[in-house]
């Protein structure tokens, strides 16, 4: 009866191997281990006697599949054929869904063949089983030895049910493989009548042509049988050792208690389930181990210093080692001809896929390559999408005669541009017929082929980089002479740039602030001619709209008159002479005359206005000072400036000249300097006050009437006799402007 399990999403099914004792029960099921788990990746699991005898049963599990999203399992057991285990057997073929009746073919045996049968009879009613419908199979082994009764005439003997009955040879496997597929075919197709909603037409189509396929391998001889001759006892001794066993000791006591027996059967059944489950675990545990391993390795590989053309072949070697082959390549294909490349190839001198026609012209390794995806394909089950121009059971039947029972293939790419396959083949002598490749062991192989495409990729640009530096050597040899002859051409003329764009900025940056002073000088000259306008303006409204009322009010009427008039005018000469001044040599007129005219001008002049704002006025003269020489009213116009300059700025305290001659240190220059007690020069002007138009920002819109032109007049007066005018000040202590003025020196 088929156990379902919901939680486990799991249906166990139960086919029991019976006969009587030393028929070849445990037999069969060592010879099914070895053919179907030949890396001894499931265990048999025995219970036996001290002299390896079955005392309760033997177990192999087997996994069929899924169908609905369920794991289908195949559970195998063997009964003891001891008559005195009697409620053991009975306890073991309990929840059966299917019986293989072994029987002793040798003459002589005819009655425990008999007994036997009547007892399996018997513990199926026991069981509620019914006889009639069970599925069942009949096997007569020993069909090698002498002294044997033929197939029909134990037919005649024991199957009074006519169902399926085979021949064998279980010690070389001879009929085996054929009673257990014809097992499994009949219980599954009772499932599927019993339970529709689990349909396993497909399970049941693998399982014919997985058998089929390892009867034919095995009958081609791909695969070495076991020795015909060998004697039954050795070939058990043999046998045994891959099984795992537990040792029980025998007791020559009948048990009467049915239900402590059928207890104790049960738990070593699930004893034996859980072993499995766990060893299942474990193989599933080292396979995620070998695969950590592996791609620790390979990535480690590639971040480690390599040889760019061992790194792919050290890979591929990983990559056959960790899913235990020795059969694989990888091709790559070529642009130019559209061919394929075998850079890689072990096992074969030609690479099965690559040689195998698909359709027209194209073989199925280049159909593979064009899909652009991981592929798998199983020769037994066809686990696999269609592919075009070849049915699934033609492609089957061509990788069969090439011993190949499955393969896998993984694009290569390098830059999301395909370059080449990575295949890996399972042959039938090498692997499981229930454990070819499937899509666990193609995903892993396709993240192995990304670090593949990473080798080769990174090989690829370790080739062009080792081309590009043998051809930038060439091309550095050939060129560095003309390349040093242009770095001093380059250097040359980059001076010369250097020199041109520093003249270029020393010219541009004086035309700049000229702009900007322009546009600052008109300003103030808007503002200094609009005011006495305005007052004049003022005025004549004032007289047209009242009159002259007195003669007082007149005299004060005229007195604006007079004072913007004479205000205007000066404005009017001060931008006359902003535009059109500038001396030439023929504008000086040289003579000789004693400073003290000049001085006593200047008293004359500002004495008055340094009285009416109230400043102290200093001198410090001294009695006997030489000649000045030059052109006496520009002179006068240069100490008429500078004592106009500091009266602007200056608000209090005082005003003092100064004039100092010393023969040794300089004899063709006196130096006279002003000083007041102003609002002072900040540092950053301080060079700018000898500029034409240069004014602080705080002198537009003064009463003054100022265009920045005095100093620099005087400048160039000075300058005219190869003399200096230049400054010192501090913000809020004042300002001391010093000027050569040229010495007459007689007899010269």
């Amino acid at each position: 009866m088929a156990q379902i399990s919901h939680a486990e999403k799991e249906i166990k099914l139960k086919i029991v191997y019976y006969g009587p004792a030393l028929s070849g029960k445990t037999t069969n099921l060592i010879y099914i281990h070895q053919v179907l788990f030949p890396n001894q990746a499931v265990k048999l699991f025995s219970i036996n006697t001290g002299d390896d005898r079955t005392l309760f049963f033997d177990l192999l599990p087997l996994e069929l599949g899924r169908v609905n999203g369920y794991d289908l399992k195949l559970q195998l057991f063997t009964v003891p054929g001891q008559v005195r285990y009697n409620q053991t057997r009975r306890a073991v073929l309990s929840k059966t869904d299917g019986v293989v009746f072994v029987a002793d073919s040798q003459k002589g045996f005819e009655d425990s063949n008999l007994e036997s049968y009547a007892n399996l009879k018997e513990n199926l009613a026991l069981n509620h089983l019914p006889y009639a419908s069970i599925p069942l199979i009949i096997q007569y082994n020993k069909q090698d030895l002498d002294g044997i009764h033929s197939v029909e005439a134990l037919d005649r003997q024991l199957n009074d049910r006519r169902v399926p009955s085979f021949g064998a040879i279980a010690i070389t496997g001879v009929g085996v493989l054929q009673t257990l597929k014809q097992s499994i075919l009949q219980v599954l197709g009772q499932f599927s009548r019993t339970f529709p909603e689990f349909p396993v037409s497909e399970i049941e189509d693998r399982i014919d042509r997985s058998f089929e396929a390892v009867l034919d391998a095995y009958q081609q001889g791909s695969r070495a049988a076991a020795p015909v001759a060998e004697p039954e006892a050795a070939f058990r001794e043999k046998l045994q050792a891959s099984a795992h066993n537990i040792k029980v000791r025998e007791s020559r006591d009948e048990i009467s208690q049915a239900e402590l027996l059928e207890k104790a059967v049960e738990t070593n059944i699930e004893m034996a389930e859980l072993y499995n489950a766990l060893n299942t675990t474990k193989n599933q545990l080292e396979q995620k181990s070998r695969e950590l391993t592996i791609l620790t390795q390979v990535t480690q590989a590639l971040v480690e210093p390599f040889d760019p053309e061992q790194l792919p072949r050290m890979l591929f070697k990983s990559v056959l080692m960790t899913f235990q082959t020795s059969y694989g390549t990888i091709l790559r294909l070529d642009p130019g001809s559209g061919r394929f490349q075998e850079l890689f190839i072990a096992g074969f001198s030609k690479d099965p896929l690559d040689s195998l026609p698909l359709s027209g012209s194209d073989s199925l390794a280049r159909h593979l390559f064009e899909q652009q995806k991981p592929y798998f394909f199983n020769a037994f089950s066809y686990d696999a999408e269609a592919l075009p121009g070849m049915p699934p059971a033609e492609l089957a039947e061509q990788l069969k005669k090439r011993h190949i029972m499955a393969f896998m293939s993984v694009p290569l790419r390098a830059a999301e541009t395909q370059f080449g396959l990575v295949t890996l083949y399972q042959l039938i002598n090498e692997a499981s017929v229930l454990k070819a490749y499937g899509a666990e062991e193609l995903r892993f192989l396709n993240r192995l082929g990304a670090v593949i495409s990473l080798a080769f990729e990174r090989m690829e640009q370790a080739k062009r980089l080792n081309a590009a530096d043998s051809q930038a050597d060439t091309l550095i040899a050939e060129r560095t002479a003309a390349f040093e002859q242009q770095a001093h051409n380059l250097s040359a003329q980059n001076a010369d740039y250097q020199n041109r764009l520093h003249k270029l900025e020393t010219l541009l940056v004086p035309i700049v602030r000229m702009d900007q002073e322009r546009y600052q000088r008109v300003q103030a000259f808007r503002t200094d001619i609009s005011k006495p306008l305005s007052s004049v303006l003022t005025a004549g409204k004032i007289l047209e709209k009242f009159g002259v009322t007195s003669k007082d009010n007149l005299d004060k009427f005229l007195e604006v008159l007079r004072e913007e008039s004479a205000r205007l005018n000066q404005v009017l000469a001060g931008f006359e002479a902003a535009t059109t001044r500038y001396f030439q040599p023929a504008d000086f007129v040289e003579g000789s005359f004693p400073l003290s005219e000049l001085l006593a001008k200047v008293r004359e002049l500002y004495l008055p206005v340094i009285k009416m704002k109230r400043l102290e006025f200093r001198e410090d003269i001294p009695d006997e000072l030489p000649y000045v020489l030059g052109d006496r009213h520009k002179l006068q116009y240069v100490l008429n400036q500078l004592v106009e300059n500091a009266l602007q700025y200056t608000s209090s305290g005082y005003l003092e000249i100064r004039a100092q001659f010393n023969p040794v240190l300089n004899d063709r220059f006196m130096v006279v300097s002003v000083a007041d007690t102003g609002s002072g020069i900040s540092r950053e002007n301080l060079p700018r006050i000898f500029e034409r138009f240069f004014r602080e920002a705080g002198d537009f819109g003064t009463q003054q009437v100022n265009f920045g032109l005095g100093l620099a007049f005087s400048k160039e007066i000075i300058e005219h006799y190869s003399g200096r005018i230049w400054a010192k000040s501090e913000e809020g202590l004042g300002t001391t402007v010093y000027v050569e003025l040229p010495v007459h020196q007689r007899g010269r």
